[in-house]
C-alpha cells in the first residue's frame, strides 16, 4: 500500500532545483540525501509513520538552510566560515545515517518489519536525537558567522565614512545619509539636575572614549535614586547631541516582561512594527553609531522565568557595531553577557545637601530660608532621595517647611505623593515595585528580614543574624538577595543598613512576622542584662551597650508596645538601661513611655513609678518633669511601698523647678521613708542618690559645706556606694565632696582632685559625672580668678546639656558665663549670651519659673554696667514679680537695685536697697553670698562719702572669710580695705593695732600666691602700681 506524500513530492522536486542551482559546494551534498530519502519514502510499498516524519524533517531543514543562504547568489565570492563549514559536515553524516537505514527499511519484508518493529524504533529516535543536535550547532555557527560578518561590514562602512567626513570626536558633526534614518526619540531634558555633574561627566567621557567600539554601562541604585534623570541628563548633554545627533534612543521598559515584548518596545522607539523584528532591528541599530537608553531595565530582566533569554538579547545588541548602550537598573546587581565598560559607573547614592536645597529652592516662587531648622530635619527624615527631594520641593509652592515637617510626623512616606499612582509621583509606589518585584516574591525570607533590618536604625550587625534563623545558608541568601536589590547596604561601620524611607515605608505597612520575635528578645535580653552590671562595671558595659542604644530604643519601644507576653518581662531591665544611658547623656523618652504604658497594662506599678521618676529627671520639657513625678506620686500613694514611695518623691524633689527651700524638707522626708523599708540593695542605692541630690541642691552655700552633720551625710552615701561596688556613684559622690576643698580656699588640690574625676569619668564614659567636675573646674578657676579658662569650661557643660535638649539647663549655664564675661568687662558678648538665654527660655515657654527670673537679673546687671540705666529698669521691673517666693532672687534683685540707683547718684535709695539685700541674703544662710554683699557695701559706702562705715563693715567681714578659709574672697576683703586706708586715711579712724596698707597688701599676696591664683596675685600688683606701694611686693 502506498502512502500519500503530495506534499513530500513538491518538496523533493524544489530540493532537486535548488541542488542543481546552489552556488555554494557544501550545501549540494545535504541537499542531494534529502531528495534520495524523499523519493525513497514516496516509492516504498510501506513506511512507518515515524520514519516517514524523520524523512519530512530532513526535508524541512535542508530548506531553511537553502533559505538563509540564498543571499549568496547576490555574491559570486561568497564563501562560508570553518565552523560553519564543519556543522555543514556534522548535518551531512547525520542525513546520510538516515538515507541508509530508510535504505535497509525499504529493502525489508513487511513480516520482517513487524518483528524488527521495537529495535527500528530505537534506531530511528537515535538518529532523530543526533539530527536535532547537529542542527542546534549549525544554527548557533551561522548566528556567530552572521555576527561577524555584520561586524566586519559596518568597519567598512565606519572607515569609509571617517576617510570622507574626517575623525569624528566630541565637536564633530555628521549628515545623516540618505539611507539611515534619524530616531531621535528623547526630547530635550527641562529638569534641572544638581549634584550629578561628576557622574554626567564620566558617563559622557566614557562614551567619547569608546565611541567606535560603542560604550556598554549600566546606572545601578535604588528606586528613586535618580538613575531615569541622569540618563536624560546625558541622553541631552551637548557634548552627546554633537557626536550622535539624530540617533539618540530612549526606550521605557516598564511595560516589557520578557525579551519579545523588550524587542518589541525597542522597534515602536524607532518606528518599527510587525514580523521579522529581531534582524531588522539589530539592523538599523549597526547601520551608524546610536546611543540607546534601556530605562528600567528590571522590569523584564528580574522575573526568573525571562531573565536568560533577556541576558541573551542584550548580549546580541551589545555585539552591534557602533552602539553604545546605557542600561538603567533598580538594584546593585548587573545583567549577565556583556562585556561592560570600564570604569564602571558607582552605585548611585543620595544628593549632598547643598544639592538638594538647591533643587527646592530653584523651583520656589519666592527666595526661601537657607538656614531653615525645618527644611534640614525634613530633608534628615528623607535621607536626600532625590525623588523625595523633588516631592518636597513640588509641595512647598503650596505649604511651609515647617508645615510640612507637621505633617510628616503623622503622614511619614505617604505625605510625599504628588496626586498620582506612578513611581515618579508617589512615593510609597516607588518603593512598593522594589518590595514586590519577582525577586522579593520569590524569598519570603527576604521580605521577612527586611522588616527587622528597617527596624535598626543604626544597622543591623551581622552578628546578630543567627538569632533569627537556624538556616544560615537560607538568611544568608535572603541578606544577599537584599542587597541585590538595593534595598539594604553594608554602612561604614560595617552594619547592614536600610535607606530611611525604606526603613519608614516598611515600619508602617509591613509587620515583624511572628517568628522572628523570638529573635528580637533574644537581642535585646543579651544586652539588657549587661546593663544590671552598670554600676560596678561602668565602663564594660558602656562598650557593650552604647553603641547600641539607638537600637534597643527602637527595638524595645516595638516589642513594648507590641502585645507579645514576652514583652512584659523586658520591663525589668528598662531602669538599668536608662541609668546606663542617662551616664552617656542619652535620653530614650520613647522606650520610657512604651514601657510605662505596658507595666500599666500589667499592673507592675512599681516600675511605673520608676520609670516615670527616671522620665521626669531628663525631661527637657521642665513643665511635663513636674507632671512625670507629680504622675508618680499619685501611683504611689496607692501602694503601701515605703521604697516606691521614696523614689517618686525623691524624683519630685530634684525637679529644677522645685526650688532649694522647697526641696530640703521633701528630701529629709524620702530619708525618713528609706529608714523604715527593708535595707536592700535598691534601698541602699536610693539612699545615696538622696544625700548627693541632697548637697547637690544645697552644694553653693557655705554653711552646708561647712555643716559636719551634711559631710556626714555624704561620707555614708559614699560608703553605701561603695559596699555595693557602684563605682560610677562613688566618682559623683567624689565631685561633691570635692566642692569642700574649693569653699577651704584649697583651691591647687580642688583643682587636682576635678581633673582626676574628670578623667575617671572620662574612662568610664560617665556624662554626668563630667559635667560636674567640669563645673568644679568652672568654680575653682573662677576663685582663682583665671575667668578665660572658666568660660570655656562652661562652655563645654552648656554644650553638653544643649546636646541633651535641656533648655533650662543649658540657659543657666549662660548665665554662669555672662557672670564671668562681667567680670572680665566683656559685657557686649555678655549681653549677646544672655539675650540668647532668654530668648531660649522664651521659646520653651518657661517664663513663669525662677530661672528665668535669674536670667532677667544678670541682663540688668549687663545693662548697669554697660549704662543703659533705663533698660536695665525694664528688666529689673520684669524680673521682681518673677523673683517673688523665691528668697535668692529676691536678694540678687535688691542688691541689683541698689546698683542702679548708686548710678543714678541716688544714694539714700541705693543704701535702703542694699540693706535689703544684705537682710534677704542673711535669711537664705549663704553666708558666702551674704560676705561678698558685705564687701560690695562697704565699697559702695566709701564710693558714697561714708569711708568710717565701709571701713567697720570690712573689718567685721574679713575674720569671717580668714577663719572659713575662703582665700579668694579674705584676699579680696584685704585689698579693698588697703585700697580704702590709701585713699582715706586720715578720714577714718583707726585703732593702734590696725595693720598698714602695706602689710595688709602682704597678706592679701600670700593668700592668692599660695593657692595659685594668677589673677588675684596680678591685682596685687596694679593695686600697689596704683597706692605706690610697688616695694611691699617682690619684683616680678
Amino acid at each position: 500500500m502506498r502512502v500519500a506524500l503530495g506534499p513530500a513530492t513538491s518538496m523533493a522536486s524544489a530540493l532537486a532545483h535548488a541542488s542543481t542551482a546552489c552556488p555554494i559546494p557544501a550545501l549540494r551534498p545535504i541537499l542531494g540525501i534529502a531528495v534520495l530519502c524523499l523519493d525513497a519514502v514516496n516509492e516504498a510499498q510501506r513506511v512507518d509513520e515515524t520514519a516517514r516524519l524523520l524523512v519530512l524533517h530532513v526535508a524541512e531543514m535542508a530548506m531553511v538552510i537553502t533559505q538563509e543562504t540564498a543571499q549568496s547568489e547576490k555574491e559570486s565570492t561568497y564563501t562560508l566560515a570553518q565552523n560553519v563549514l564543519d556543522s555543514l559536515r556534522e548535518l551531512e553524516t547525520c542525513m546520510s545515517h538516515i538515507a541508509d537505514c530508510l535504505q535497509r527499511m525499504v529493502g525489508l519484508g513487511r513480516v520482517t518489519q513487524l518483528l524488527q518493529r521495537s529495535t527500528l524504533a530505537t534506531e530511528i529516535k537515535s538518529l532523530r536525537n543526533d539530527l536535532d543536535f547537529a542542527w542546534q550547532a549549525f544554527r548557533i555557527s551561522m548566528t556567530i558567522s552572521t555576527t561577524r560578518e555584520l561586524h566586519r561590514q559596518a568597519e567598512l562602512r565606519t572607515a569609509h565614512s571617517e576617510a570622507i567626513f574626517g575623525v569624528m570626536d566630541a565637536n564633530s558633526a555628521r549628515t545623516p545619509s540618505a539611507d539611515a534614518p534619524s530616531f531621535t526619540q528623547v526630547s530635550p531634558s527641562n529638569e534641572v539636575l544638581f549634584g550629578r555633574d561628576a557622574q554626567v561627566n564620566q558617563v559622557v567621557q566614557i562614551v567619547g572614549d569608546k565611541f567606535k567600539v560603542g560604550a556598554k554601562l549600566v546606572m545601578l541604585g535604588p528606586g528613586g535614586i535618580g538613575k531615569t534623570s541622569l540618563a536624560r541628563a546625558v541622553l541631552s548633554d551637548q557634548r552627546i547631541v554633537a557626536i550622535y545627533q539624530d540617533r539618540r534612543i530612549f526606550v521605557s521598559c516598564e511595560s516589557s516582561v520578557d525579551s519579545k515584548s523588550l524587542l518589541i518596545s525597542i522597534g515602536m522607539a524607532l518606528g518599527m512594527s510587525g514580523n521579522d523584528l529581531n534582524v531588522r532591528v539589530l539592523h538599523i541599530l549597526s547601520e551608524r553609531p546610536t546611543l540607546l537608553i534601556l530605562d528600567n531595565f528590571e522590569t523584564p530582566w528580574e522575573r526568573p522565568e525571562a531573565r536568560g533569554a533577556t541576558e541573551s538579547l542584550l548580549a546580541l545588541i551589545s555585539t552591534l557595531p557602533g552602539l553604545a548602550f546605557i542600561v538603567t537598573l533598580r538594584g546593585t546587581e548587573r545583567p549577565l553577557g556583556v562585556q561592560w565598560s570600564t570604569p564602571p559607573i558607582p552605585i548611585l547614592g543620595p544628593l549632598d545637601r547643598s544639592a538638594a536645597l538647591q533643587t527646592i529652592y530653584t523651583q520656589l516662587p519666592m527666595p526661601a530660608n537657607t538656614e531653615s531648622s525645618s527644611l534640614h530635619a525634613l530633608l534628615d527624615a528623607v535621607g536626600d532621595l532625590p525623588l523625595a527631594v523633588a516631592m518636597i520641593a513640588a509641595l512647598m509652592r503650596f505649604e511651609s517647611a515647617e508645615e510640612l515637617l507637621a505633617r510628616w510626623m503623622v503622614e511619614r512616606t505617604s505625605m510625599l505623593n504628588l496626586g498620582g499612582a506612578d513611581r515618579m509621583s508617589s512615593l510609597d509606589t516607588s518603593i512598593r515595585i522594589s518590595l514586590d518585584g519577582p525577586r522579593l516574591r520569590g524569598n519570603p525570607d527576604a521580605r521577612a528580614l527586611l522588616s527587622v533590618i528597617s527596624l535598626f536604625p543604626d544597622g543591623f550587625c551581622d552578628a546578630h543574624i543567627e538569632l533569627f534563623s537556624a538556616d544560615l545558608r537560607r538568611i544568608r541568601q535572603a541578606v544577599s538577595l537584599l542587597k541585590q536589590s538595593a534595598l539594604i547596604y553594608t554602612s561604614a561601620a560595617a552594619t547592614l543598613r536600610a535607606h530611611p524611607l525604606i526603613r519608614e515605608h516598611v515600619l508602617r505597612h509591613h509587620s515583624i512576622p511572628r517568628h522572628l520575635l523570638g529573635g528580637l528578645i533574644a537581642y535585646c535580653t543579651n544586652l539588657l542584662s549587661l546593663t544590671r552590671k552598670f554600676r560596678t562595671d561602668a565602663e564594660a558595659v558602656n562598650q557593650a551597650v552604647l553603641p547600641e542604644l539607638k537600637n534597643l530604643d527602637a527595638v524595645l519601644t516595638y516589642l513594648l508596645r507590641s502585645d507579645i507576653p514576652e514583652g512584659a518581662e523586658l520591663l525589668q531591665y528598662i531602669p538599668s538601661l536608662t541609668l546606663c544611658a542617662l551616664s552617656a547623656g542619652i535620653t530614650q523618652p520613647n522606650t520610657l513611655q512604651a514601657a510605662i504604658a505596658r507595666a500599666q497594662r500589667v499592673r507592675n506599678f512599681s516600675v511605673a513609678v520608676e520609670l516615670l521618676a527616671h522620665l521626669a529627671s531628663f525631661s527637657a520639657d521642665q513643665i511635663a518633669a513636674r507632671q512625670y513625678a507629680q504622675e508618680a506620686l499619685a501611683i504611689s500613694a496607692n501602694l503601701h511601698d515605703p521604697y516606691i514611695r521614696a523614689m517618686a518623691l525623691k524624683a519630685f524633689a530634684a525637679l529644677p523647678l522645685t526650688s532649694r527651700d522647697e526641696a530640703e524638707p521633701l528630701f529629709l522626708k524620702v530619708l525618713d521613708l528609706l529608714s523604715g523599708a527593708e535595707q536592700t540593695p535598691d534601698v541602699m542605692r536610693l539612699h545615696v542618690e538622696t544625700y548627693t541630690e541632697l548637697a547637690s541642691k544645697k552644694m553653693q552655700r557655705a554653711s552646708d559645706y561647712r555643716n559636719a552633720q551634711k559631710r556626714a551625710y555624704l561620707l555614708e552615701a559614699e560608703r553605701l556606694a561603695r559596699e555595693l561596688h557602684h563605682n560610677a556613684t562613688v566618682s559623683e559622690i567624689q565631685v561633691t565632696l570635692a566642692h569642700d576643698l574649693l569653699r577651704d580656699g584649697r583651691y591647687l588640690l580642688c583643682e587636682r582632685e576635678a581633673r582626676r574625676l574628670y578623667q575617671a569619668a572620662r574612662e568610664t564614659k560617665n556624662i554626668f559625672t563630667q559635667m560636674r567636675a567640669q563645673r568644679l573646674l568652672y568654680a575653682t578657676m573662677t576663685r582663682r580668678g583665671d575667668h578665660r579658662r572658666a568660660i570655656e569650661y562652661v562652655r563645654q557643660v552648656s554644650r553638653f546639656w544643649k546636646q541633651l535638649g535641656r533648655t533650662q539647663n543649658y540657659a543657666a549655664e549662660l548665665i554662669m558665663q555672662v557672670e564671668l564675661m562681667i567680670r572680665d568687662r566683656d559685657f557686649v558678648q555678655a549681653e549677646q549670651l544672655v539675650r540668647d538665654a532668654i530668648a531660649l527660655q522664651d521659646s520653651a515657654g518657661l517664663t513663669d519659673v525662677w530661672p528665668y527670673k535669674r536670667s532677667l537679673i544678670a541682663h540688668a546687671r549687663v545693662l548697669i554696667e554697660m549704662g543703659e540705666l533705663d533698660r536695665a529698669e525694664t528688666c529689673l521691673r520684669r524680673s521682681f514679680t518673677d523673683a517673688e517666693g523665691h528668697m535668692e532672687n529676691q536678694a540678687d534683685h535688691s542688691i541689683e537695685l541698689a546698683k542702679l540707683h548708686l548710678a543714678r547718684r541716688n544714694h539714700h535709695l541705693s543704701l535702703r536697697y542694699f540693706v535689703v539685700g544684705l537682710v534677704q541674703w542673711r535669711r537664705t544662710g549663704d553666708v558666702g553670698e551674704t560676705l561678698e554683699r558685705l564687701v560690695n557695701y562697704a565699697q559702695f559706702s566709701a564710693a558714697t562719702g561714708d569711708p568710717q562705715t565701709g571701713w567697720n563693715v570690712l573689718s567685721i567681714v574679713l575674720p569671717f572669710q580668714l577663719s572659713s578659709g575662703a582665700a579668694w574672697e579674705a584676699a579680696q576683703c584685704l585689698l579693698a580695705m588697703v585700697e580704702l586706708q590709701v585713699k582715706s586715711g586720715r578720714a577714718l579712724q583707726l585703732n593702734s593695732s590696725e595693720l598698714d596698707p602695706p602689710a595688709r597688701l602682704k597678706e592679701a599676696y600670700k593668700l592668692l600666691s599660695a593657692n595659685g591664683c594668677d589673677s588675684g596675685v596680678q591685682q596685687c600688683y596694679e593695686l600697689a602700681r596704683h597706692t605706690g606701694l610697688d616695694w611691699a611686693l617682690p619684683p616680678i
